[in-house]
Order: structure tokens, then sequence, then C-alpha cells
């Protein structure tokens, strides 16, 4: 009776291994998924590089939220990041375009802040995936 609880026990533990495996995989797949979509209402799907940032502005629209970069020729970026009716700071960063992301960083070494995948833009209207599940929308101006 013992050996066939046991062969019983061994049989349910194996079959919920595989159940687990099967539903991890498919959350896995479903939060790659849900991680790699911005809608396509968002805008045609676009490079950094075919808007040529340099000299432009992109400024964040936030109810909150202020993060301004205007980005120069030369790679530096004049930015005001901080919280409307709140702290404000405005440090110089720098930005280029590397393996079709947008990076920002506080070192001209690179130390990357952030690298931003590439926009949908609808106008003058940028919306980008931030993080696994958050989209940001930035005003694109000279």
């Amino acid at each position: 009776m013992i050996e066939y609880t046991l062969a019983l026990i061994r049989i349910l533990s194996r079959a919920m291994r595989k159940r687990a495996v099967l539903l991890s995989l498919a959350f896995i797949t479903l939060l790659f998924t849900l991680s790699s979509c911005i809608s396509e209402d968002a805008g045609e799907a676009r490079s950094w590089e075919s808007l040529s940032l340099a000299g432009k502005r992109l400024e964040l629209i936030d109810d909150e939220r202020i993060e301004t970069y205007a980005l120069a020729k030369e790679g530096w970026a004049s930015t005001v990041i901080g919280y409307r009716h709140g702290a404000v700071t405005g440090p110089v960063m720098y930005w280029k375009i590397a393996d079709g992301n947008l990076l920002l960083s506080e070192s001209h070494d690179f130390d990357t802040i952030e690298a931003i995948p590439p926009p949908r833009v609808s106008g003058a209207i940028l919306t980008v995936r931030r993080g696994l599940f958050e989209t940001e929308k930035f005003r694109l101006s000279n």
C-alpha cells in the first residue's frame, strides 16, 4: 500500500511539474508579447535615425512629470526633469542612437541610463515603450 501511494505521488508530482513548466512558458510568452506591443493606433513605426533628432526637442506629455530633452548635434542634451509643482533639475546629458535605440547617459562614455526602443509616430507625437508595460508619449519639435 505504501509503495502504491509513493508511486501515485511520483506520478502526480511529474504531472504537476510538466503543467507548471507549460504554465510558466505560457506566462513568459504572454509577458513578452505584451511588453513588445504598442498599439497600432499610436502611429507609424519609425526608426530614430529617420527622425533626424539633432537640433530637436523631445517633451514628455504627462500631467504630473516633466521630462524635456533638447538634443544638440554634438551629442549632448540639455534636459529638464522633475515634477510639475515640485522639484525640477536640469542636468546636461549625452545622447546617441545605437542598435536602433535612443541612448541617454550621464557620461560621454555612455554608461547608459536608458535605451529607448524605436517609436511609433503620429504627426509630432512619438509613442515609446519604457519598461515592460509602460508606454509614454513625447512631443517632437524644432
